[in-house]
């Protein structure tokens, strides 16, 4: 990525001629990877109608000094026609209906006026309209603070960005819901009642009683609340002296505890009214970007064992006891759903209630890197495989280590087959591949029965080798599982490594990450980006299609609260004070250590 990417600022990019569409999906991708050519005023043509402002064969200046394309008038009209998200002119009705479909959002022609334009969105379960002012003075369109000469560059600016088209909705145009092929006879009537009566910040009235007979039950994140990554351009409100407001509202996400359902994680008690009290705004920022996640280890319990000591051999015992009583498929259920309700926070729903999901795995990785730059992940991906060589290395008998290298193994096999949680797969297959395990042949041997077959268990270890995730790997392989399926929960243990172990965001530019992020999240989103050009992308994420199906096996109470990540935390180092990050590194180092002279001679 070149300089001007990692600045404040957006790069300039040279203005190119679209062309050759090969279909929708195609299509849509294009804009997301860059701005396509500048088109000057010719939304103005639709305005004034044909032949009025543009006359056939007059030119048509693109913005590039030194250069005039002519458009005819039916060119001029097409250029915004082929757009994947337009939909021309359309009832308010019907493109409530079209929102039902896959995609974020459309845009019409106003069923009256067909020089007004209208924006259409589907975010957090409910559906929104807004119109698209255009000013006739200064002959610019405007979304928010953002003003183009033309709808299609107002558009891909959002798009391109992945910014909030208004803070007063916070939705962000992921992507466009093409043109149906043909356009069903009924379709004006169709009306689901969970999706319709959002907001109208266009300021027409829609009549939300008509659109929601009955309102969405349960609790759902206001994602107006959010504070998105700007990727490469600060908006406005991002300025110093909002800077407290924006605080304010990242931390209202924090603290109520009911908007976690799912999670296990423990949550900060601070409110704004705390941090307005803090000396200086870069405190304010230090002490909320310390992890989404404050491991308040002092309140956690082990329902197995009063008081747990630093690596207690008799803790681990009883650990080593839960974990082969409850088996392999509840164990690896276990920590599959502890991944899930990591990843997902607050987009789970309320029991009863229907699944609201982000719809592609990029918007999955700006979720958690937007809020509190996520460091809970590459936690738990750490302590969860000191964890492991914690819970065989402890145990006095070696027929309970041998016992438990075969359930972890086979844990690892049902992970990446039955759940495809490759994170946690990863981690439980790095606290394995430690010396003081990976090297012991006669635990192998007694794990597996392998003493008459030796080249058994060497084939074993490199399987298992295989499955980790190689931390040389470039960002952008990692990048690219994020819209896959099969590999999602996303293969992300060098991305979370990469993008969420950073220092907090600079608070003299307003709050804005720091610029080596900004870079690695481009990178992510043009890995991603790409995938959709080339028609990779699949809609059902991992957190979507496993979660009901994970809440169907049973996890026994005491296993459960051995595998929570606090209780983890807790086996590994004590009731300790961990909100400093950097404690928390020199706890990971002397564990590491500890561990490792523990081995058998």
């Amino acid at each position: 990525m070149s300089t001007a990417a990692t600045s404040n600022r957006a790069p300039q990019i040279s203005p190119t001629s679209s062309s050759g569409r090969e279909g929708a999906v195609v299509a849509s991708a294009s804009y997301i990877q860059g701005y396509p050519s500048p088109r000057g005023d010719r939304e103005q043509a639709l305005r004034d109608g044909r032949g009025s402002a543009v006359s056939s064969g007059a030119p048509v200046s693109t913005g590039v000094p030194d250069k005039v394309v002519s458009h005819s008038d039916d060119q001029e009209e097409g250029e915004i026609s082929e757009q994947p998200w337009f939909h021309g002119s359309l009832n308010p009705k019907i493109a409530f209906s079209r929102l039902l479909n896959s995609g974020s959002f459309l845009v019409t022609n106003d069923e009256h006026d067909r020089s007004s334009f209208c924006l259409y969105m589907k975010w957090n379960g409910r559906c929104f309209r807004t119109d698209i002012p255009f000013n006739p003075i200064t002959k610019k369109y405007s979304l928010g603070s953002v003003k183009r000469n033309s709808v299609v560059d107002l558009l891909n600016f959002y798009i391109v960005n992945q910014l909030p088209v208004s803070e007063d909705i916070g939705a962000v145009l992921f992507s466009p819901i093409v043109v149906p092929r043909f356009s069903s006879m009924n379709e004006s009537e169709t009306c689901v009642p969970l999706v319709f009566g959002g907001l109208n910040p266009g300021g027409r009235d829609l009549g939300s009683s008509q659109y929601a007979p009955t309102p969405p039950t349960g609790r759902r994140l206001n994602r107006k609340r959010i504070r998105y990554l700007p990727m490469n351009e600060k908006p406005s409100h991002y300025e110093n002296f909002k800077l407290n407001k924006s605080l304010g509202n990242l931390t209202s996400i924090y603290c109520d505890p009911s908007n976690f359902c799912g999670s296990t994680l423990s949550l900060p008690t601070t409110s704004f009214t705390d941090l307005i009290n803090k000396d200086t705004a870069f405190q304010q920022l230090t002490g909320m970007c310390q992890g989404f996640v404050n491991y308040d280890l002092a309140l956690t319990f082990l329902t197995f064992i009063d008081v747990a000591r630093i690596l207690d051999e008799d803790a681990f015992y009883f650990v080593g006891k839960i974990l082969l009583n409850a088996g392999v498929d509840a164990v690896a259920a276990c920590l599959a759903t502890e991944t899930a309700s990591i990843l997902t926070l607050s987009w789970l729903p309320d029991s009863g209630d229907s699944i609201s999901l982000p719809s592609d795995g990029y918007s999955l990785l700006l979720w958690p890197a937007a809020n509190g730059y996520r460091r809970d992940l590459f936690n738990r991906d750490r302590f969860l495989s000191l964890f492991l060589t914690a819970s065989i290395v402890l145990q006095k008998e070696v027929d309970s280590k041998a016992a438990l290298l075969a359930l972890w193994m086979d844990v690892i096999e049902k992970l990446t087959l039955c759940h495809k949680d490759y994170f946690t797969a990863n981690a439980l297959a790095n606290g394995i591949c430690v010396d003081q395990i990976l090297n012991q042949k006669s635990l192998w041997e007694q794990a597996f029965g392998c003493k008459e077959n030796p080249e058994a268990v060497d084939k074993l270890k490199s399987l298992l080798l295989e499955r980790r995730v190689q931390g040389a790997n470039s960002i952008e392989t990692a990048a690219s599982c994020l819209a896959q399926i099969d590999v999602c929960v996303p293969n992300i243990a060098p991305l979370v490594e990469e993008l969420y172990r950073v220092q907090p965001p600079d608070v003299d530019s307003g709050g804005i990450p720091p610029a080596p992020l900004l870079q690695k999240l481009s990178v992510a989103k043009g890995a991603y980006s790409r995938q959709r050009k080339n028609g990779a992308i699949c809609i059902d994420l991992w957190v979507k299609k496993q979660w009901l199906e994970l809440h169907t096996i049973q996890i026994p109470d005491d296993l459960h609260s051995a595998l929570k990540t606090e209780n983890l935390l807790l086996l590994l180092m004590g009731p300790v004070d961990i909100s400093r990050n950097d404690v928390l590194e020199d706890y990971c180092r002397k564990l590491t250590k500890t561990l490792s002279l523990l081995s058998d001679s």
